[in-house]
């Protein structure tokens, strides 16, 4: 996961260059061609920028509920997430029960174990 920072910094710098692509261009069809990729471009970073925002939420050692159990956050796994702009790469949080012995069973990362439930998903 990229630093929040890093990521809205990122954003920053493709917003100039889809600029700079525009103001270049020596026809509207040129241009128009230029605006569509940089800003399905620039929508993929913003989907990335907006789940790393969330993912620093769900620091290791946090404590959730679902389904009346308690699980506490012990890390992150690196996984893809499907968007309309393609797909970005997300570090998401992986819980465990809270008092569960550390076997790889126990860790249900919080998307197979809620992610339906948008009251306690994380993003």
């Amino acid at each position: 996961m990229a630093s929040i920072q890093q990521s809205w910094d990122e954003v920053d710098r493709r917003v100039r260059e889809v600029r700079r692509t525009v103001e270049r261009a020596t026809s509207a069809e040129e241009a128009e061609g230029a605006a569509w990729a940089g800003l399905l471009a620039l929508g993929q970073l913003l989907m990335g920028a907006y789940f790393d925002q969330r993912a620093s939420a769900w620091m290791t050692g946090k404590r959730y509920s679902h389904a009346d159990r308690r699980y506490e956050i012990v890390g992150a796994e690196g996984v893809e997430i499907g968007t309309r702009f393609g797909k970005v790469a997300v570090a998401r949080p992986v819980g465990r029960l809270v008092g569960a012995p550390r076997r790889r069973e126990t860790y249900p990362s919080i998307v197979r174990s809620g992610w339906q439930a948008a009251s306690r998903c994380p993003w």
